[in-house]
């Protein structure tokens, strides 16, 4: 039985995605995983210093995400996974598709609702993130 993955951050956007993922899962009876991807690569051209205390904040605020995520998950009943992974966005979400083959991938966006990503459609995803 394949997992639903939940790309989440914070905000309206993030929390319409989990209660989507966690609705999709709840359905299926399919397993759920959240992922939170603490991407501080657009700091790249800062000291090194200033890099590792954000990359710090960053962990926390995911895992406090997360945190809340399974709450939504847990009072529908859902029991949820939760992941943070920190480095470059796009690598850690190709990294970890490809470690839990996941059936169904849900991403947040900062308007509108998530996007569901089935496993047909999901190989076209990936090439465009690599690209």
């Amino acid at each position: 039985m394949g997992s639903v993955l939940c790309v989440t951050r914070n905000g309206e956007g993030g929390i319409r995605a989990q209660k989507e993922a966690i609705r999709i899962a709840k359905n299926r009876g399919n397993p759920l995983v959240f992922l939170y991807i603490a991407d501080s690569s657009f700091l790249n051209k800062l000291a090194a210093p200033i890099v590792v205390d954000i990359k710090d904040i960053l962990v926390s605020m995911g895992r406090f995400i997360l945190l809340a995520a399974n709450e939504r998950a847990s009072a529908e009943g859902v029991k949820a996974r939760s992941i943070v992974r920190y480095g470059v966005w796009r690598d850690e979400l190709l990294d970890l598709v490809s470690e839990i083959d996941p059936t169904t991938i849900i991403i947040g966006h900062l308007t509108g609702g998530p996007s569901c990503i089935e496993k047909a459609e999901r190989e076209k995803l990936l090439i465009s993130i690599r690209e």
